[in-house]
């Protein structure tokens, strides 16, 4: 009895390890590095199409539209207290949600002059994780 009810503490012991905040934002960084698509009938800013974003393991951005599968933007990314942040090239930044399913939703903006602009539900967009 005595083996059995040290390995249940052992068991329950081993669950209650909590991450360091450090461990924590590697893994939602780690969980943020891949592919993404998103296809829109219409934009909140423009043009409609098959999109594609690439985050790299070195913090670097890839955006590409699908139409010609060229790459029309590309700048870098961060983690901030837990969302993703694209640095864009035009002077702006866009905030992404972070979701268990490892999708990411667009949710808001912060424009050159640091101005946050937050998105109705409606002008929100998910990109779903492809790799």
């Amino acid at each position: 009895m005595r083996p059995l009810l040290a390995l249940i503490v052992g068991l329950l012991a081993v669950g209650c390890v909590t991450l360091t905040p450090e461990e924590k934002q590697k893994r939602l960084r780690d969980s943020v590095v891949g592919e993404y698509e998103f296809e829109r009938t219409k934009n909140i800013l423009g043009g409609a199409g098959r999109y594609k974003y690439v985050f790299l393991e070195n913090g670097a951005w890839e955006h590409y539209k699908f139409s010609n599968n060229t790459k029309t933007e590309g700048s870098k990314w961060i983690i901030s207290n837990g969302k993703l942040r694209v640095l864009n090239n035009e002077g702006f930044t866009m905030i992404y949600r972070i979701h268990s399913d490892k999708s990411i939703t667009y949710i808001a903006v912060i424009d050159d002059e640091k101005r946050r602009t937050d998105f109705s539900k409606e002008k929100q967009y998910t990109f779903k994780k492809i790799k």
